[in-house]
């Protein structure tokens, strides 16, 4: 893209810097298909909430949420509604899932990004709960076989 100066790029090893120079060997620009890509993939992420994980909303909650990674199970549901949402709030503790979210609002007021986390939360909570669940969609398989099984 013409406006784009720099990336930034975390390298540990030689053949990473090497591979980051190659890069700017060719000025070709992106094909249009590319482009639309792009921009789609771009337009698809505001859907979601842009917490950079710095964690300063769990200083402070009563209920000690992991809340950026809640961020990142509401922002998989934005993107693309599947299983991989549900399975990480299924793995999660007791009290310790969107729903558990007394809504105090510490963490918006911590929050440098002005996210307002118990909206966030609650809208988190409902998408868990009317989303698609893996162990429903792992149930149902598993009495397919036995059906099968015993035909």
């Amino acid at each position: 893209l013409p406006n784009v100066k720099m990336i930034l790029s975390g390298m540990n090893e030689l053949f990473q810097v090497e591979d980051n120079l190659a890069t700017f060997e060719s000025h070709l620009p992106l094909s249009e298909e590319e482009r639309e890509t792009l921009f789609s993939i771009a337009e698809s992420l505001k859907k979601g909430v842009p917490c950079t994980g710095c964690r300063y909303c769990c200083d402070g909650c009563p209920q000690e949420l992991n809340i950026p990674y809640l961020i990142e199970c509401y922002n998989d549901y934005k993107y693309q509604s599947s299983f991989t949402a549900s399975m990480r709030i299924d793995g999660l503790d007791e009290g310790k899932k969107p729903a558990d979210c007394v809504a105090c609002g510490q963490c918006a007021h911590a929050c440098p990004q002005g996210i307002d986390v118990p909206s966030v939360m609650e809208e988190l909570a409902e998408l868990y709960e009317k989303g698609p669940k893996w162990s429903s969609a792992a149930k149902s398989r598993h009495e397919s076989i036995k059906r099968d099984l015993n035909m």
